[in-house]
């Protein structure tokens, strides 16, 4: 809707001041929520890395009936995900792993 009313000028009526606050915002709007603007469908899957910093996504997830899939530390409630993968959720080395190994499994699952 920003967007919209900036390309029509609907936005000159504010100070200068005001419009910058305005791009900012669109700016932090479209950097946060560009990947879903265009999604046609719900995702079948949601992969989080630690269930427990990332709870919101795993309610909103639960109340779309989405199976979530994440890398569960020690410190996480695997029973709050349907398809948990224990590991250390904290340390770059194995999330990069086991992301890596994700994407080689849903790119062989998209060639079969």
């Amino acid at each position: 809707m920003l967007v919209s009313q900036k390309e029509k000028g609907e936005l000159s009526k504010y100070t200068k001041k005001e419009r910058l606050l305005i791009d900012r915002e669109i700016e932090n709007l479209q950097r946060f929520f560009l990947g879903i603007v265009n999604m046609k469908e719900m995702p079948k899957a949601l992969f989080v890395v630690d269930s427990k910093r990332e709870h919101i996504a795993v309610t909103e997830a639960h109340k779309a009936k989405i199976p979530v899939i994440a890398l569960v530390g020690s410190d996480c409630n695997i029973k709050e995900v349907e398809y948990p993968i224990p590991g250390n959720d904290t340390s770059v080395a194995s999330i990069t792993f086991f992301l890596n190994e994700l994407i080689n499994a849903y790119k062989e699952g998209r060639k079969a």
